[in-house]
């Protein structure tokens, strides 16, 4: 068996602004694929859209450093989901996935991932964030989120992050190795299987404007020529659905060379129900 890549450097930090920032400052320095960077806290960690995550002591905080094929790299961040859930699973918490890549159990979140593409050199990298409540007692969560989140000390009780990581990183280095080996379709299918919010009428707001779409059920294969773009943002639905291979094209968020960062894909699934939330929240 080939030795695992993901978590082979481990960089471990008491505090820091945001992983994924940490990260994509170490690439300068060469760090190899498979970095893991990790921190007790974030005092400025974020979520999609550069919203704040709230993120305190007790918490799991890392990013991975990967280098795949840009073109191929879009679905990457959404199916870091699936290890995420098996690790909840693994650790007592029957947790599921909200589309694009919200880890939630009784519709509370308890996790998210955030994915990110750098350029250093013509190089492209992709830096993939994890974050999970695991050691954060309910009631140091700021008011305005109570009742919308939980953690795994709260639902299991205390748990190892130490653990928790290794068992994510081995299942994300199992899911990377197959991704890169063009097994797709059925971590696609996982994906599904894990994720409540496929097929359900979702409603969102893109751009101000509130819409309402469908969130499908298969894949949607598309041209792939123009997954390396590097004009204006995607933003509308169609461009959107024409950047990536498939449906799968979970946000990854691509600084130009020169300005700031930029939407390489929104993760509309080819409906603009950017940020979905279940028309009616009742999980089927």
């Amino acid at each position: 068996m080939d030795e695992q890549v993901l978590g082979r450097v481990v960089r471990t930090y008491d505090a820091v602004e945001s992983t994924n920032e940490t990260l994509k400052e170490l690439i300068d320095e060469g760090v190899p694929e498979g970095t893991v960077v990790v921190a007790k806290r974030q005092v400025s960690g974020r979520g999609r859209h550069g919203r704040a995550w709230f993120s305190p002591p007790g918490g799991l905080y890392a990013s991975i450093l990967l280098q795949p094929p840009e073109r191929e790299a879009a679905p990457i961040s959404l199916l870091a989901g699936i290890p995420a859930v098996k690790a909840l699973r693994h650790h007592g918490v029957l947790a599921y996935l909200r589309w694009p890549n919200d880890i939630h159990f009784m519709e509370k979140k308890v996790g998210g991932i955030l994915g990110e593409g750098v350029h250093r050199r013509e190089q492209f990298y992709a830096v993939v964030g994890l974050g999970i409540n695991t050691n954060i007692p309910l009631p140091e969560f700021p008011a305005d989120l109570q009742g919308k989140v939980t953690s795994v000390q709260h639902e299991e009780g205390l748990t190892s992050n130490e653990q928790f990581l290794i068992y994510f990183l081995l299942q994300f280095d199992l899911l990377y190795r197959r991704y890169r080996s063009g097994t797709r379709d059925v971590l696609f299918k996982d994906y599904r299987g894990l994720c409540t919010t496929i097929g359900k009428r979702v409603q969102s707001e893109v751009e101000g404007v509130k819409v309402t779409g469908t969130a499908p059920r298969s894949p949607r294969t598309v041209p792939s020529s123009s997954s390396t773009t590097r004009g204006s943002a995607m933003r509308s639905s169609t461009q959107a659905s024409a950047t990536f291979e498939s449906v799968s094209s979970a946000p990854l968020r691509v600084p130009p060379r020169s300005h700031g960062l930029r939407t390489l894909s929104d993760g509309r699934l080819g409906h603009p129900v950017d940020d979905a939330q279940p028309v009616n929240p009742a999980w089927g």
